[in-house]
């Protein structure tokens, strides 16, 4: 799960960037913060295995380029 919300905080910095016509370097510091799993749906009921929702919060700093 923190590989694939690191992969995305790159992708949305490689957006911003392109978008504001400046560019970014390597990943300089990364930390997470927040982590929880919790039930997707509150009034779930059944045999079935609930499904969950999973919530990160991830700072990363880049250098410049």
């Amino acid at each position: 799960m923190i590989a694939v919300v690191t992969k995305d905080a790159c992708a949305a910095a490689e957006q911003l960037v392109k978008d504001s016509g400046t560019s970014v370097g390597a990943i300089k510091r990364a930390t997470h913060s927040y982590f929880s799993i919790a039930a997707r749906d509150a009034d779930r009921s059944g045999n079935d295995p609930p499904l969950q929702k999973v919530r990160v919060v991830t700072t990363i700093d880049f250098h410049p380029e």
